[in-house]
């Protein structure tokens, strides 16, 4: 199997509401930014896909970076050598690089799942059939928001639980 194409679909998330994720970092009003779908594509008809973002910065860069940095030495490549591909990316890579590497990680461990008809996570030997749920939170403003969203959290897990409740 060999990459044949990496593509970059960038695409802009509005509204983003205000978030304080630290005591001191938040952002002051809604606002938009750009998002990354980063996609490897096989000649075997299998794409890896992983999605690139947050909602602190755009990806239109980085989406560039992929195609003009990294996509040259992927073409050509199997898409199951990831550890010599990731291996390769990241001898001198640092910070904001490590965000393109990993979309690039993420897609091809995709392809890999695919290529064997497995979710990744048996594909990485895990033996469990169910996690514990985890949720975590922005700083919000007060006890009572904290109260609100977590109200909020149960009555979604509730419905995950119980999908003919809903």
């Amino acid at each position: 199997m060999k990459i044949i194409d990496v593509k970059v679909t960038v695409w802009k998330w509005d509204n983003i509401p205000p978030t304080q994720y630290t005591k001191d970092f938040k952002s002051l009003d809604s606002r938009s930014t750009n998002m990354a779908l980063v996609q490897i594509l096989t000649d075997e008809n299998i794409t890896g896909y992983a999605f690139m973002g947050h909602s602190m910065a755009t990806q239109s860069y980085n989406a560039q970076l992929i195609i003009e940095k990294y996509k040259p030495g992927l073409v050509g490549k199997d898409p199951l050598d990831r550890e010599r591909i990731w291996q390769n990316l990241s001898k001198w890579a640092m910070g904001g690089t490590m965000l393109q590497i990993a979309a690039i990680d993420i897609a091809l461990w995709d392809i890999a799942g695919k290529a064997a008809n497995m979710p990744i996570h048996k594909l990485m030997g895990s033996y469990r059939n169910q996690v514990p749920a985890y949720a975590s939170s922005a700083i919000l403003e007060s006890k009572e928001a904290y109260i609100d969203e977590a109200l909020s959290l149960k009555e979604r897990l509730d419905s995950l639980q119980n999908p003919s409740a809903s």
